[in-house]
């Protein structure tokens, strides 16, 4: 049983690692919050309803060390739809991302590797609630997005699957949570680096 003591933190420290996040360009889009949807055909206007909401994002890093990578991103939203305004969405805003510098030292897991994101952006329109916008020819409308745990996922060399739960705060007060998916290249061709 003593032997079993001095030998659990050995054990521990051979299946969590440290790791680090080798410095480089980063290239990454995503498409969280798109949504089609389609109704019964209205049999008095002899219409279907419909709604369209296309999100695309994009954006651009530069990992400086480690844990620290800094980026621009760019959000456009079009929403298409026969029973409510058409929008034409834009946002863009800058981004700071810390990787989180642990790792579990099992050949599945060494593909993950962790972070914690926040932006600050400002946007050609505001938000009230789900449905209602305010669009405006001039960027001053500010918006903050925030994840505490986001995930990247190894898929071939430089190549990441990104998945993170997105909070976003408007300044109108108006604020949601949300889901991203997306596919982020790296040029360092590398996920993580165990030291």
């Amino acid at each position: 049983s003593i032997l079993a003591i001095y030998a659990s933190p050995y054990v521990y420290a051979q299946k969590v690692t440290k790791a680090t996040q080798p410095s480089g360009i980063i290239l990454g889009m995503h498409t969280a919050g798109s949504s089609f949807k389609s109704y019964v055909v209205d049999e008095q206007l002899n219409v279907k309803p419909f709604y369209r909401n296309i999100v695309f994002e994009s954006y651009l890093a530069y990992n400086f060390d480690s844990i620290l990578c800094v980026g621009a991103v760019a959000n456009f939203q079009i929403i298409r739809s026969n029973y409510q305004s058409e929008h034409n969405l834009i946002e863009v805003g800058g981004f700071l991302r810390y990787y989180i510098p642990i790792q579990f030292n099992v050949k599945f897991f060494r593909r993950i590797s962790l972070y914690a994101e926040g932006s600050v952006r400002v946007a050609n329109y505001q938000q009230y609630n789900r449905s209602e916008f305010f669009e405006d020819t001039r960027f001053h409308f500010m918006l903050y997005t925030f994840n505490a745990i986001g995930l990247n996922f190894k898929i071939w060399k430089g190549f990441q699957l990104d998945l993170a739960p997105e909070v976003f705060i408007r300044n109108s007060g108006y604020s949601r949570w949300g889901a991203r998916i997306g596919l982020e290249y790296h040029l360092s061709n590398a996920v993580w680096k165990r030291k």
